[in-house]
């Protein structure tokens, strides 16, 4: 019998997303917590990003 199995595919996530009701404090909060650093902001949102490449963006709205 011919062996059929398959190294199973690699998935990463992109990016995770949280909605905040007290912003500043989860940016604050999130940053300390991950020393991850802002990667883009706009009005109401971030975007926090691991400096070394490894983790999942972190979206806080």
């Amino acid at each position: 019998m011919k062996n059929t199995y398959q190294e199973p595919a690699h998935v990463r996530v992109g990016a995770i997303v949280i909605r905040c009701y007290e912003f500043e404090r989860m940016v604050q909060f999130w940053q300390a917590a991950l020393h991850y650093v802002v990667g883009w902001v706009d009005q109401g949102f971030v975007i926090l990003h691991d400096p070394s490449g490894k983790g999942p963006n972190l979206s806080l709205d």
